[in-house]
């Protein structure tokens, strides 16, 4: 019978298959540098693709705060009134669509600020309030940046059209007073132009704060 043949050493190629597996100072600078490049085409789209988000997501509280104002309207026959200066006013918002403040506490009597029968027009979410350094909401209104100024303009003679003394051009600030505000921006004429706005209620807030043109505008 044929002895089985002896495994011969094969140190050699051994060795040589791990050098093979090794990458070499090139090979890898290569690919830190594909990496690099990889990062600067991604990291850009990400943040783009993020400020779209947000904006989006402005724009559709925007249209659910006016939508809870029409609603208002039409059980009482006028506005709300929200706004102190033109600006949002998160308690007179929250008392009078959700009969409700900010802690979730119902509210009664005066401080319903004219919903008297106490009906919530809407629900409002964690995401609509600024935080204070613990993560806690606190009785501030923002749009999906943060912001706390939000101009809300009313159509108030009922014609259709917000124009005249009913169209404010207000700068609104960048920020919130727990993170603080960097900057403010004003809208353009081609933004509010004098011949007004058809709409029965629009808001506007810094969106980005980059610029002016980063404004975000609910019927644009």
């Amino acid at each position: 019978m044929t002895p089985p043949a002896q495994r011969r050493p094969n140190h050699g190629r051994t060795e040589t298959r791990k050098r093979c597996r090794a990458f070499t100072l090139i090979e890898l600078l290569t690919v830190i540098a594909i990496i690099g490049i990889l990062a600067g085409i991604l990291i850009p789209t990400v943040s783009g693709v993020r400020n779209s988000a947000k904006k989006a997501e402005t724009k559709v509280r925007f249209s659910q705060w006016a939508a809870a104002m029409e609603q208002f309207k039409q059980e009482y026959g006028y506005y709300p009134a929200v706004t102190t200066n033109n600006l949002l006013d998160p308690t007179k918002f929250l008392a009078a669509l959700t009969g409700r403040d900010y802690t979730g506490t119902a509210l009664s009597g005066p401080a319903l600020n004219g919903n008297t029968k106490a009906i919530s027009f809407y629900s409002i979410s964690e995401s609509e309030f600024a935080k204070d350094a613990a993560g806690n909401a606190v009785n501030e209104l923002v749009d999906a940046y943060g912001n706390r100024d939000i101009v809300v303009l009313f159509d108030s003679d009922g014609n259709g059209v917000i124009r005249g003394t009913e169209l404010s051009v207000m700068s609104v600030r960048v920020g919130n007073s727990q993170n603080g505000y960097t900057a403010s921006f004003t809208p353009g004429n081609d933004d509010l132009p004098l011949s007004g706005i058809r709409a029965g209620i629009i808001l506007y807030s810094a969106g980005k704060g980059s610029s002016a043109a980063d404004l975000i505008f609910s019927w644009k």
